[in-house]
């Protein structure tokens, strides 16, 4: 009877990490003109989402950039390009923060 308890138990963990790994995306619009001098990007604006505990910034143009460890991770181009060096990520950063609270690690 205690293996049967012990699946049992495993068997909820598995439902909630799947419950948790089927949550849709979530997603907002940023731009220069709602952070004005603290905007970090050569582009005007994109779009900043979160999903499966990576954190993505999609350009205009449709790229998606890594805005945490975990996108890189898992394959999204570095946001180098569009970054401009001399202002930090920092807003984007806060924005990612009440976006997804959950999850960590940013570049």
């Amino acid at each position: 009877m205690l293996g049967t308890v012990s699946v049992f138990r495993h068997s909820w963990v598995v439902l909630a990490l799947l419950i948790a790994a089927c949550s849709p995306a979530q997603s907002q619009q940023v731009s220069r003109a709602e952070f004005g001098a603290d905007w970090p990007l050569t582009i005007e604006s994109g779009e900043l989402r979160c999903e499966l505990g990576v954190v993505v910034f999609k350009a205009p143009n449709g790229t998606d950039y890594a805005v945490n460890e975990q996108a890189v991770g898992a394959g999204y181009k570095d946001i180098e390009p569009i970054w401009d060096p001399k202002i930090a990520l920092a807003p984007l950063v806060v924005a990612r923060l009440k976006l997804c609270p959950t999850i960590s690690k940013p570049l």
